[in-house]
């Protein structure tokens, strides 16, 4: 595995990308621990990550789409809601209405993502029923993540 430090890494891999099969092949080459995918069917390539070693998390940004990503076989969901930057669905749902939604929806781990940025913003998440939270901004703002100009 490539060392990121002490502490295990992700991979953001977008499934409608063009060159996704040379993705596919970095992750394994380089034994990756977790891929996060978004954007397409988490059906696709699920399982042949999975058989890598790598565990797999889907974005999605509604009930429909967390239990399709379930059915796929990913090992958890992220649910991105109206809160996150980028593009987080058309229906644009907000964290109270999203997390425990799809809570209960879904039986695998639920990561809750987008306008959580305090310990009680993570509280909030986990009473509604989150079993983790995503929170990249903390990183975007401290300068240790490297950083596009429209995200400064």
């Amino acid at each position: 595995m490539v060392s990121s430090g002490p502490l295990p890494f992700a991979v953001n891999l977008p499934l409608l990308c063009p060159q996704i099969e040379d993705h596919i092949a970095l992750i394994e080459k380089f034994r990756v621990p977790v891929a996060i995918t978004s954007a397409g069917n988490p059906k696709l390539y699920t399982a042949s990550l999975q058989k890598m070693g790598c565990k797999v998390l889907h974005v999605v940004s509604s009930v429909k789409f967390a239990q399709k990503a379930e059915a796929a076989g990913v090992d958890g969901v992220i649910a991105e809601c109206f809160e996150a930057g980028g593009h987080n669905g058309r229906d644009e749902t907000t964290t109270f209405v999203l997390m425990p939604s799809v809570r209960k929806a879904i039986t695998i781990p639920l990561i809750a993502a987008g306008g959580i940025y305090s310990g009680a913003g993570i509280h909030a998440a986990m009473v509604l029923g989150a079993d983790s939270i995503e929170k990249l901004r903390e990183l975007l703002g401290k300068g240790r993540a490297k950083k596009r100009h429209v995200q400064r």
